[in-house]
């Protein structure tokens, strides 16, 4: 049990590394690897279940992802659903139901691949190369073996490889593309009546009786939350690097390894000519890319124009075309893989044949040679202390972190065990809601959905250790806890009358547009129906999709309504967000012409349509699984 415990820290710890890698689906049910004698599932796909533990990380996965997102807006009670949780597991499921369409498709990722992929990892490099100790050390510092970590990653791209083949062959025809770009810039003129709710606010009159009846009959949604205080522990990799200085033997020696391996390093100072071919390109918009590169290398080695004007001319790189194309100096490990192995072949002064990277094709062209210089000690020995130090706190934060783990798993009702074996100090909360706080430990996620779960508010127990950051965990506890509770009416009593006065408004702004949606299906000009209620028309010239001056919704709800057949008008009546009502008549629509549209951004536009197009085919491979597929699914363990 505690070597579980354990897994689970760690195992949250190595995300961050296989984040660094490019995929598509997080890698979410891995960890069923490992963990036995698992009893339970949230959902079992075919023969392969989906424990609970794997779902909670994936949920939590997903919570801290939107949290980033949404930054100070992120409210973790928006996402404790159990419609939430649905979404996260249907993922997981439909990661699971690619996984064996793969292999029955014969898909495999080469050993030699994967191994590509890994060392290109920012964390197992040293000096711009991968360094088999330091791979060896980060895995060991994560509890998690090589093969396991291997395996982990082999699946995620497995999982690309076959999203690629179903997104890679889907191609937009130019009847598509010309038919999308009409929609895209059509402009539509239309007349609109708007009702504005403040009108009839002041007009609303609300009776006592109605308000308490009100509060009587929706009592459920008056109440003050459930609030806990809580008491945690805090393990950080930081703290304990404050406290440390590093050894001027250990600093020497590490300067001495760092010159050794940059003895035999050389630098090169290259330019480039970039055509780029976007992600998901066709195999026509391939061959364009490549067949422009070789135009390009011909008139250079014609002579009609050198590399440096040539890039500054045909380069589609943002960042070196105005400068010719130049990358500066640079060593092995900092490009694309293959376009640093043409850089590093081409002699002084010589032009490469195209060469095709994950951004497109390059011509490479090098400027000059040069041994790398190493510098000197004193340069170095900042940096290298800190190195130092920053490895012994890595050291030791793992050793105390296990320990954690295991006393706060052995002593589960109470800190306090742990905080004086660790010297860490025991913090404690106000009380806070499900909502939690707006900065602090407290307004983690993760430590909110451990601190409302059954195990630490119903059992009283310790939570697993919490991973607030990059080697920074948490332990807490509930120490009090106050149920949900009424409130007063009398605290509750004007909320409501506003919220009555606002709903009857809203009904009086619709029963008012809704009278002058009656005179207009009577056939009676907007106008003169509008004039008659004593409203105002606005006139709104040909507008576009993307108009940002007038209400959001309101355009899209006029780019919603059909197209007025002839001798007809078209009209429709909505309520804004703000409670205003609207009516609309559509008055004209002007479709863009396609013909006019310049090349470059016809091109993108039948890309981002293959794109769609690509996203439609995996999703109808994915609910053809799902049709195929034996799937079980607890529903419990989604409440």
């Amino acid at each position: 049990m505690l070597q579980a415990i354990r897994d689970r820290i760690t195992g949250i710890v190595a995300w961050v590394i296989i984040i660094g890698i490019s995929i598509t689906f997080a890698l979410w049910g891995i960890d069923s690897y490992l963990r036995r004698n698992v009893r339970t599932y949230v959902a079992k796909v075919n023969d392969t279940e989906i424990s609970e533990r794997a779902f909670r990380r994936a949920v939590q996965q997903q919570l801290r992802q939107m949290r980033v997102l949404m930054g100070n807006a992120f409210r973790p009670s928006r996402f404790n659903t159990p419609e939430f949780r649905r979404r996260v597991l249907d993922r997981m499921i439909e990661e699971e139901l690619i996984v064996e369409a793969a292999h029955d498709a014969g898909m495999a990722i080469s050993d030699a691949y994967l191994a590509s992929r890994i060392r290109a990892i920012p964390q197992f490099r040293k000096d711009g190369k991968f360094d088999r100790a330091r791979y060896e050390a980060v895995l060991k510092r994560q509890g998690m073996p090589p093969a396991l970590f291997e395996a982990q990653v082999r699946r995620s791209l497995l999982v690309n490889q076959y999203i690629g083949a179903v997104t890679g062959s889907a191609l937009a025809t130019s009847w598509e593309t010309a038919q999308g770009l009409r929609l895209q810039a059509q402009q539509r003129r239309f007349a609109h009546v708007r009702i504005p709710v403040a009108r009839f606010r002041d007009q609303v009159q609300v009776s006592e009786k109605a308000i308490r009846d009100w509060y009587e009959s929706h009592r459920k949604d008056y109440q003050a939350p459930e609030k806990v205080k809580l008491a945690w522990i805090e393990l950080d990799l930081d703290d304990i690097a404050r406290g440390l200085e590093a050894d001027p033997q250990e600093v020497r020696k590490r300067y001495e390894e760092r010159v050794k391996a940059l003895a035999n390093q050389e630098e090169r100072r290259v330019r480039h000519i970039l055509i780029q071919v976007p992600t998901g390109a066709s195999e026509a918009d391939e061959e364009a890319a490549k067949k422009r590169i070789e135009e390009i290398r011909r008139e250079i080695l014609s002579g009609k124009i050198g590399f440096a004007d040539a890039a500054k001319k045909y380069s589609q790189d943002p960042g070196s075309a105005k400068q010719g194309g130049d990358l500066g100096y640079f060593g092995r490990g900092v490009m694309d893989p293959a376009f640093e192995k043409a850089a590093f072949s081409l002699e002084k002064g010589k032009l490469s044949e195209p060469v095709r990277s994950q951004f497109g094709y390059h011509l490479i062209e090098v400027e000059d040679i040069r041994k790398v210089t190493p510098p000197s000690f004193e340069e170095l020995r900042p940096e290298l202390e800190k190195e130092a130090v920053r490895e012994e706190a890595e050291k030791r934060f793992y050793e105390k972190q296990d320990e954690l783990a295991n006393l706060t798993f052995e002593h589960p009702d109470t800190l306090e065990t742990a905080a004086q074996s660790l010297g860490l100090k025991i913090h404690t909360s106000d009380w806070i809601t499900r909502k939690g706080t707006a900065k602090g430990v407290t307004a983690n996620p993760d430590v909110l959905e451990a601190a409302f779960s059954d195990e630490v508010l119903v059992q009283g127990n310790n939570s697993l250790p919490i991973e607030l950051g990059p080697n920074h965990v948490v332990v807490v506890r509930v120490v009090d806890h106050r149920k949900a509770q009424p409130l007063p009416f009398e605290q509750v009593r004007d909320r409501i009358r506003k919220a009555l006065i606002e709903k009857k408004a809203r009904e009086q702004a619709r029963a008012l547009g809704e009278k002058l949606l009656g005179r207009l299906r009577a056939g009676e000009p907007l106008e003169k129906a509008a004039q008659a209620l004593g409203l105002e028309v606005e006139q709104e010239d040909f507008v576009r999709r993307d108009e940002g001056k007038l209400d959001p919704k309101l355009v899209r709800e006029v780019f919603r309504m059909p197209r007025q057949a002839p001798g007809k008008r078209t009209f429709t009546g909505f309520t804004l967000d703000n409670g205003d009502y609207e009516v609309v008549v559509l008055q004209a629509v002007k479709d863009a012409d396609p013909g006019k549209v310049d090349a470059g951004r016809k091109a993108s536009f039948a890309r981002n349509l293959a794109r769609l197009s690509g996203r439609r085919e995996l999703d109808a491979v994915i609910a053809s699984l799902k049709a195929k597929a034996d799937i079980d699914i607890n529903e419990d363990m989604l409440k």
